[in-house]
């Protein structure tokens, strides 16, 4: 089988772009926008839609495949604008074909199920031949995020062309990411491929300043890697944070105390989970002086799902 990045450039010549459906097995499709510059450079890839209830990225990667001229470019850049049509479809987190949820599936399984099935070929056949990797999201029906970009903290060259290009990023806040596997843009880093990933609000709406926002730092990381003109203009203030989740351990309600950027207290109460009755089953408390990264705003919460964040400023 031919690679999606080889077949895309077979079918559309440099100065040229195209937009294509690949189908990399007969129950998989993903619509993809290549524009290809008339000299040639490095590719840069831009996913969106990993979960299907996000939607700033998937308009975002629309907007700046519109907008390149490629006769103006030294270099590919190919856009993956709804990477789980399944998901998409089903305005899913998960997928509605097995369940499965994307972004916890790379680099997948080639005799897996359909889910593990597609971040295989997208691994393989996208990310692996790309310079740099950037992935959009937000925070779906479920959940609210601050608008921020992630990077990885590796021991390897690509942590710090990573940081370079989330500081291109117009977010005010850069998260070192925790070390999660099945995450596109971990496994990703861990092979040498830049990688950043980012958020916008959620709750299942379309946000058009987040849609600007997107589409101006996928601009800004082409001009950085020199595939488009201008270089690196001036950067955004950002504050550099860092921490991860607090998981639901049992099935119930969850009820919010806080609010997404909100400051809070070390063993300042941040949210419980309840039952049905009201019974109190698992309450929620700040371990450290730190910042509101994201809250579920899905009242019914299942035992392992997220339930709130809250980072610290990092060096």
């Amino acid at each position: 089988m031919r690679s999606a990045t080889s077949l895309c450039r077979e079918i559309c010549q440099p100065g040229k772009k195209v937009e294509y459906s690949w189908t990399p097995a007969s129950d998989i499709e993903v619509p993809l926008l290549l524009c290809r510059g008339l000299e040639a450079g490095p590719l840069v890839v831009a996913t969106a839609g990993i979960h299907g209830d996000e939607y700033e990225g998937m308009q975002a990667v629309w907007k700046v495949y519109e907008s390149l001229i490629p006769q103006k470019m030294r270099g590919d850049f190919l856009g993956v604008p709804i990477a789980h049509v399944a998901a998409y479809r089903g305005v899913s987190r998960e997928s509605p074909l097995d369940g499965k949820n994307l972004a916890r599936s790379f680099p997948g399984r080639l005799e897996g199920t359909v889910t593990e099935r597609l971040a295989h070929f997208l691994f393989q056949e996208v990310v692996l031949k790309s310079d740099l990797v950037m992935d959009f999201h937000s925070g779906g029906i479920k959940y609210r995020f601050l608008p921020l970009v992630g990077y990885y903290d590796l021991p390897n060259e690509s942590s710090a062309k990573s940081l370079q290009v989330a500081r291109c990023m117009p977010l005010g806040f850069r998260w070192k990411l925790p070390h999660t596997p099945g995450v596109l843009t971990y496994e990703a880093s861990k092979l040498n491929i830049p990688a950043i990933g980012a958020e916008y609000l959620g709750e299942g709406k379309l946000d058009p300043n987040g849609v600007s926002v997107y589409v101006d730092g996928i601009m800004a990381a082409l001009r950085h890697l020199g595939i488009l003109a201008g270089g690196d203009g001036p950067h955004l203030p950002q504050t550099a944070i860092e921490g991860d989740w607090m998981l639901a351990s049992q099935d119930g309600f969850f009820q919010s105390s806080v609010a997404v950027g909100q400051r809070v207290c070390r063993n300042q109460e941040l949210g419980a989970i309840v039952a049905v009755s009201g019974k109190l089953l698992q309450e929620f408390k700040a371990s450290q002086d730190g910042l509101v990264l994201g809250i579920r705003t899905v009242a019914h919460i299942g035992k392992g799902d997220w339930a709130v964040a809250v980072v610290k400023e990092a060096d």
